[in-house]
């Protein structure tokens, strides 16, 4: 799933390889709700997801394809 965002050059392979990584070791605690994410943690997720989301918008030319009203 990430790795198609290193393929269009949204980021890199390491850090597509690195989020898969981190997706694996997380996933079950938290679809079956063992833990909580912090408010640190959704807070970084929060930050990561506004980056990302500007880096489409201006530097990856995709602006057509987002549907917020920015």
């Amino acid at each position: 799933m990430y790795q198609h965002g290193a393929e269009v050059n949204l980021f890199s392979k390491p850090f597509a390889d690195r989020l898969t990584q981190l997706w694996k070791q997380n996933r079950a605690e938290v679809y079956y709700r063992e833990t909580v994410a912090s408010a640190e943690q959704a807070n970084a997720m929060l930050s990561l997801a506004e980056t990302v989301h500007h880096y489409i918008l201006h530097f990856a030319s995709l602006r057509h394809e987002c549907v917020c009203s920015q």
